[in-house]
C-alpha cells in the first residue's frame, strides 16, 4: 500500500487536522450533564456509524500535510476566528463579501475532511487543489448557516443523499449556536465525477437559515429549536438540483 497523500496536494498525509477548532474548546467545554461530541457518519450503503467525545482535541483525523496544516489552512482559520468566536457562543455577527467567502471556504475544507473521515469522499484531487490554490468554494457546493437555539452542542455529520441522477453529499458542522451545512452535487461524467448546479439547502422562505454568500448577519431570524430538529436540519436537501 502507497503513502496516503495530503487531501489538498501531492505531500504525505503527516498531519491530523481538528474536526472541530482546538482553540475553540472554551467555548464548548463540557458540563457532566451536557451532551458528548459526536460524529455521525453514513456511508454509501446507507449505513450510520456514531462517533462520541468528550474532548474537542481527540476528534481529529489524518488526512493532510504539515505544510498545508500549518499554512493556509491554519491562515484560513485564523481569517474565521473573529466570528467563530461571537458565533458559538450566539452573539450577533457581520460579515462582509470578503468574511463570507472565508466562512464558505472554510466550511467546505471542513467539509473534504468529513468526508474522507467518513470513507465517502467523492470529492476529486483537483476539486480539493483547486479550493487551496484560488481560495473559492467549487462551482457544486452550496452553503448555508444557521442557529441552534439551546447551543450547548458540538456535532458533525457527513452522510450521502442517494439519488439516480444528482447524487448528493451533505456535510454539517454545529458547535455551540452556530451550525453551517455543505452540500456537494456530483453528476457522472466521463471520468466518473463531474460538476452540477449546488443543492437547494432550504426554502427561499426558510427563516431558519441564511445563504452565506454576500452580506451576512448572523443569527438568522428564527432558532433551529431543539436536537430533533436540528437532527432533521443536517439531513435535508432538495434533489431538484
Amino acid at each position: 500500500m502507497g503513502t496516503e497523500l495530503c487531501l489538498f496536494c501531492d505531500n504525505p498525509a503527516d498531519s491530523a487536522e481538528h474536526i472541530f477548532p482546538d482553540w475553540l474548546n472554551k467555548y464548548i467545554t463540557l458540563a457532566p450533564a451536557d451532551p458528548p461530541i459526536t460524529v455521525t457518519l453514513m456511508g454509501l450503503d446507507g449505513r450510520e456509524a456514531r462517533y462520541r467525545s468528550r474532548k474537542v482535541a481527540a476528534v481529529r483525523h489524518r488526512c493532510v500535510c504539515q505544510k498545508c496544516n500549518s499554512g493556509w489552512m491554519s491562515e484560513l482559520e485564523n481569517e474565521v476566528k473573529p466570528f467563530l468566536e461571537k458565533a458559538v457562543p450566539g452573539q450577533r455577527v457581520h460579515l462582509d463579501p470578503y468574511g463570507s467567502i472565508d466562512i464558505a471556504v472554510w466550511a467546505v475544507m471542513k467539509a473534504y475532511v468529513l468526508e474522507h473521515y467518513g470513507g465517502i469522499a467523492e470529492s476529486s484531487r483537483k476539486e480539493r487543489a483547486r479550493l487551496r490554490k484560488d481560495h473559492v468554494p467549487p462551482q457544486n457546493a452550496g452553503v448555508i448557516l444557521a442557529h441552534y437555539g439551546p447551543g450547548r452542542r458540538s456535532m458533525a455529520t457527513v452522510l450521502h443523499v442517494p439519488n439516480a441522477q444528482t447524487p448528493i453529499t451533505l456535510a454539517s458542522l454545529v458547535i455551540g449556536a452556530f451550525a453551517v451545512k455543505v452540500g456537494f452535487v456530483r453528476r457522472k461524467g466521463r471520468g466518473g465525477r463531474g460538476y452540477g448546479q449546488p443543492p437547494v439547502l432550504r426554502d427561499e422562505n426558510d427563516p431558519q437559515a441564511i445563504p452565506i454568500f454576500g452580506w451576512v448577519s448572523w443569527p438568522p431570524p428564527e432558532p433551529i429549536p431543539d436536537y430533533e430538529a436540528l437532527d432533521a436540519w443536517t439531513r435535508r436537501a432538495s434533489r431538484e438540483s
